[in-house]
């Protein structure tokens, strides 16, 4: 289950250690808030609320993997939410087979650029980067 501690949102910094000291006090000055932090937060969260469905009751895939990236999926019958995350400290393009899922056409995406073809799907991240995208079955 996710979860979210207080801050997390607005990247509040804490010390390391025990959850009980992980956060300084939260910070209730909007403008020392990391904004960029607290919008992918508000476009996760609407993301998790318009899939809900697929993502509570869909099934789970690893679709591909290297040292550098992951790709999984979660998806039903009629839609795949598809997460591709980068550690390489270049620009990577992962190809992704699409012979299981069968994607179609993208519905909507945050970060990097895929595209999608009947035999391969490819995506492009820059260094350190990630991308989540939906798309039809």
């Amino acid at each position: 289950m996710p979860n979210i501690y207080y801050g997390e949102e607005i990247a509040l910094k804490g010390p390391y250690g025990s959850v009980e000291r992980a956060r300084y006090p939260m910070q209730w000055n909007e403008a020392a808030w990391n904004h960029d932090f607290l919008d992918l937060y508000i476009q996760l969260g609407s993301l998790r609320k318009r899939y809900r469905r697929t993502l509570k009751q869909g099934s789970w895939s690893m679709l591909a993997s290297g040292d550098q990236y992951l790709a999984f999926a979660r998806y039903d019958s009629k839609l795949a939410l598809v997460c591709v995350l980068s550690r390489a400290e270049t620009n990577t393009t992962v190809s992704i087979s699409n012979s299981m899922l069968c994607l179609s056409e993208l519905v909507e995406s945050m970060g990097g650029d895929v595209g999608i073809g009947s035999a391969h799907m490819q995506v492009d991240l820059g260094p350190f980067e990630s991308m989540l995208f939906v798309a039809k079955r």
